[in-house]
């Protein structure tokens, strides 16, 4: 998984949940300061031009607080998804 990340609030609450998670990613840097969330590019992954997008086998599977794909991350099942919601929630209280 690649996680489109600029060190805000949103962005780090995914990673957290990926760090939780014990899920394997690589970060991709976007610099909100230069525009990259703009380009033709990014907007491809999320046409909001917003980060955080997490991006599974060439799937968007998560766009700026929203799962794009059902069933969220591939290879988690349903039980640990409940789990992982739940300190997504616990860290936005934070």
């Amino acid at each position: 998984m690649t996680l489109y990340y600029n060190p805000r609030p949103s962005p780090v609450k995914v990673a957290l949940y990926l760090e939780e998670a014990e899920l394997e990613y690589d970060i991709a840097p976007v610099d909100l300061l230069v525009g990259e969330h703009r380009s033709d590019e990014f907007r491809a992954l999320n046409p909001n031009a917003k980060v955080p997008v997490l991006v599974d086998d060439a799937a968007v599977v998560f766009q700026y607080g929203n799962s794009a794909l059902p069933g969220g991350p591939s290879g988690i099942e349903a039980g640990t998804q409940a789990m992982h919601r739940f300190w997504l929630m616990l860290a936005q209280c934070m």
